[in-house]
């Protein structure tokens, strides 16, 4: 452990200017002014509709597509700046200019709606793909975030955290906590170039077009994550279908990509589809992303460059809050619909924001209209849900919704949030004008929805705790997965699964066709939106338990134990209370994420088989490609708790014969890196519990490299080093050991 006193003399002395070391550099973010949200008008923009991407290229069995992520500036209903006096006015007329943010976007192809041509057309959000079932998508995605004149990259406008498990292009060592806001030199080249990568949320494709998070590259390509696939992704749209998104999701740096702009719609429309004719449709059938964010009054979009805990993580914090309600890339934005059905497609694409949306009619003495929920991430509910209370939809869901504005002509229709302050509980106004025509939609509640298969086990259950390989031919296996959180000293200093890492060792290895039930039990004090990548899977039941009683038995079992080194599984089963809660009727259907209550285990029966598989045996791969080659992760899709490290990666075994492909346990190895200084020299000691790579190295504070003690394979033991009191002139060093795929620092 790193001597907390001596962390906060040194960040005084930084503050104050007396290390000659270091520098001290501004935050990125320095001299932005935000805006009141009270300043920025509402409800007088109006909302723009993404366009759809056409094709590069067609064939005979699939479309082609050149997919670029680049920066602009877009104007998202801010209001006016005025120019002559420098300052934020709020009001948009003939002598004012709207403000305009720069932002990063998806761009392809679109036609263009007054000419019929296509045009190269680049937004935040992205434009949506709508892909039809069975045909194939060869999708390429580019990195354009590069100085248009000089071709260099660019660097991220945002605060990049070097100190959490990230992407890396330039190889930083990740720093142990540090006396913030004092940086060693060469930390600016965190933010420059920028990695990303494309995730199809929802969808069922192989690992090497799946986007997951150590796909990354930066422009050209030039630097490349582990799992970087240099080919188009292939999207085999299998699916039924449904309302599915893409997003950025490089690895530690996914909650500032998408912040900047990266994400949009992915529609998968069935030409078999038996409802969808009774669907209203073409312009009375619009997505909508509800996202916040928060601005400055140059339009500058503001996110927090300050830690909630500095002294571990300078800029991490656990859930960002925006002041400011955007909804498809404005701010409070309207919609004039005509007095008949409506059907929404809605997707939480905030960062960590809830939201609990009604619809309120501001017109006196007018009723409200409802939400019909009609489907979910995966497709149709079993029957439509009138939700007469509220829509309830955490970060990456998505709710297929139909509102009737019937006999509402001259209404003005708000959808509302239930949040914390009198600002972001504003969305959007529909302002409802007369029909032009026969509504031939059929009422949600005379809607036949198609009937879904309902995943049950038959087998006898069989609980293993988190990394144990269940006998899928015996029983179902259980998994008990933990959520947890640690704290800091302002706080939380990172959210995880199982106590346990990203980079550490794989966990959760189901055999492909396999039926799975996974517990999450969620020890933490906020809800987490819990969700799998290739597999739609469903909701069992949810129940109380004695979450104080639980984590007290959990800290006895584990004494000792590092936040983020694993530990001894509890069984939960003593602890729980009441009775099981069976999910509401808008959640009985295919989800790809859910909601885990605080103080709650969650029930998932997932299955590792194409959601519209009549049935499936362990071992038994149905899907049209092969998941057990590379892996998948599940997560948190606060992305702030994704990043900081609330992911973990899971593998797929071919059939019960398949050896895990694993790196080997380095749990053990946190404790054993000792610094032992003498008159002679420092001596640095490890125990390495299984073979593997491993890498021994000095860096000083300012991150230079001093020396490799150690580079290559070594087989399980103890090792030693020694360096010379010659070879070491100053005070403080840093060490820092990798082994498999975990890497540990000490300060000495």
């Amino acid at each position: 452990m790193v001597n907390s006193r001596f962390v906060e003399s040194i960040r005084n002395l930084a503050r104050r200017g007396f290390l000659t070391g270091l520098i001290i550099l501004p935050t990125v973010q320095a001299g932005q002014t935000p805006i009141s949200p009270a300043k920025i008008p509402q409800f007088i923009s109006p909302l723009v509709i993404p366009p759809v991407y056409v094709p590069d290229s067609s064939f005979s069995d699939h479309d082609s597509f050149t997919i670029s992520v680049s920066q602009f500036q877009q104007d998202l209903g801010l209001g006016a700046y005025d120019s002559a006096l420098q300052s934020y006015t709020g009001l948009l007329d003939s002598a004012h200019l709207p403000v305009k943010t720069t932002v990063w976007g998806y761009g392809g192809w679109i036609k263009d709606p007054a000419t019929g041509n296509r045009v190269h057309f680049s937004n935040f959000p992205g434009p949506t793909f709508e892909a039809t079932r069975g045909r194939k998508f060869e999708v390429r995605y580019t990195n354009n975030l590069i100085d248009s004149a000089t071709g260099a990259p660019l660097s991220h406008p945002l605060a990049v955290d070097p100190t959490i498990h990230w992407a890396n292009p330039n190889g930083m060592s990740m720093m142990p906590p540090f006396p913030w806001p004092a940086f060693p030199p060469g930390f600016p080249a965190a933010q420059t170039p920028v990695p990303l990568c494309t995730h199809l949320h929802g969808g069922e494709n192989a690992a090497a077009s799946d986007g997951g998070p150590e796909q990354w590259f930066t422009p050209g390509n030039a630097i490349t994550g582990p799992a970087f696939n240099p080919a188009s992704f292939i999207y085999l749209n299998t699916q039924p279908a449904t309302t599915l998104w893409y997003h950025d999701h490089a690895l530690g740096i996914t909650r500032l990509n998408v912040y900047m702009g990266l994400a949009g719609f992915y529609i998968i429309r069935d030409n078999a589809d038996p409802v969808a004719p009774h669907l209203p449709s073409g312009k009375y059938e619009i997505p909508l992303v509800i996202q916040d964010r928060s601005f400055a009054t140059d339009g500058s979009l503001m996110f927090p460059a300050q830690g909630t805990n500095d002294s571990i993580h300078p800029y991490w914090e656990p859930e960002f809050m925006g002041t400011v309600i955007i909804v498809n890339g404005k701010a409070w934005p309207y919609l004039t619909v005509e007095a008949r059905r409506y059907r929404f497609r809605i997707l939480d694409g905030s960062n960590a924001r809830f939201y609990s949306l009604h619809l309120i009619n501001q017109t006196a003495g007018s009723s409200n209209p409802v939400f019909w929920q009609i489907g979910a991430d995966g497709g149709y509910l079993p029957a439509p849900v009138q939700l007469t209370d509220s829509l309830y939809i955490a970060p990456g869901e998505r709710a297929d919704v139909i509102i009737d504005f019937t006999g509402l002509a001259g209404s003005s229709v708000n959808i509302t949030n239930s949040a914390f302050d009198s600002y972001t509980s504003k969305v959007m106004q529909f302002k409802v004008v007369a029909a032009s025509g026969a509504d031939t939609s059929t009422p949600p509640s005379s809607l036949s929805l198609p009937s879904i298969v309902k995943l049950t086990s038959s087998q006898p259950l069989v609980n293993v705790g988190p990394g144990a390989v269940p006998d899928t031919l015996t029983g179902t296996p259980v998994r008990s997965l933990i959520l947890n959180k640690v704290e800091g000293p302002g706080g939380p200093s990172m959210e995880l699964l199982n106590n346990t890492h990203y980079n550490m060792p794989v966990t959760e290895t189901p055999r492909v066709g396999a039926t799975e039930i996974w517990r999450i039990i969620n020890t933490t004090d906020e809800t987490h939106p819990i969700h799998l990548h290739l597999v739609q899977f469903q909701l069992l039941d949810r129940q109380n338990f004695d979450t104080a009683g639980y984590l007290h038995a959990w800290d006895s079992l584990n004494s000792g134990v590092t936040p983020g080194a694993g530990g001894t599984y509890l069984a939960v089963d003593p602890y729980l209370q009441n009775s099981p809660v069976a999910p509401p009727p808008q959640e009985q259907g295919w989800k790809d994420t859910y909601k885990a209550f605080s103080g709650q285990v969650m029930r998932l029966i997932v299955r590792f088989a194409p959601q519209d598989a009549a049935s499936s045996l362990p071992g038994v791969n149905q899907f049209p490609f092969d998941p057990t080659t590379g892996s998948y992760v599940w997560h948190c899709h606060m992305i702030d708790h994704e990043d900081n490290d609330m992911m973990r990666p899971y593998a797929l075994l071919s059939d019960s014969s398949a050896v895990r492909r694993t790196a080997p346990k380095m749990a053990a190895l946190e404790a054993s890196l000792k610094v032992l200084s003498s008159a002679r020299g420092t001596v640095f000691s490890y125990t390495l519990p299984a073979s593997s790579p491993v890498k021994l190295q000095l860096f000083t504070l300012q991150g230079k490299l001093v020396a490799t003690l150690h580079s290559g394979y070594q087989k399980s033991g103890t090792y030693s080093y020694q360096m010379t009191r010659g070879r070491l002139s100053q005070a403080r060093y840093l060490v820092e050991l990798t082994a498999a795929t975990r890497t540990i620092t000490r300060l000495f």
